[in-house]
C-alpha cells in the first residue's frame, strides 16, 4: 500500500513534525493533514519543506512503514 511522509517546520521553535498518511488506493485518498500541535504550543501555520513516498503494511493495531521511497 502506497501512502506518503510529509515533514514540516515550526516557524517558532524550528521543530521538525511528521506525519504519515496511507493512501488506501488511487481513487480514494485519506486526507494528508498537518501537524496539530509542536512541543514549544504552536497549534497552526505550519511550513511544509517536504514529503516523501513509503510503503505501508496493514497490522491489527494500525499501520507501520515498511520501505520509504525517496523522491
Amino acid at each position: 500500500m502506497l501512502g506518503i511522509m510529509c515533514k514540516y517546520e515550526c516557524p517558532a521553535c524550528g521543530n521538525i513534525l511528521k506525519i504519515n498518511s496511507p493512501f488506501w488506493n488511487k481513487d480514494l485518498r485519506k486526507k494528508v493533514s498537518e501537524p496539530t500541535k509542536c512541543g514549544c504550543g504552536r497549534k497552526n501555520n505550519f511550513n511544509l519543506i517536504g514529503f516523501e513516498q513509503c510503503s505501508y503494511e496493514i497490522i491489527p493495531d494500525g499501520y507501520q512503514i515498511v520501505e520509504k521511497e525517496v523522491k
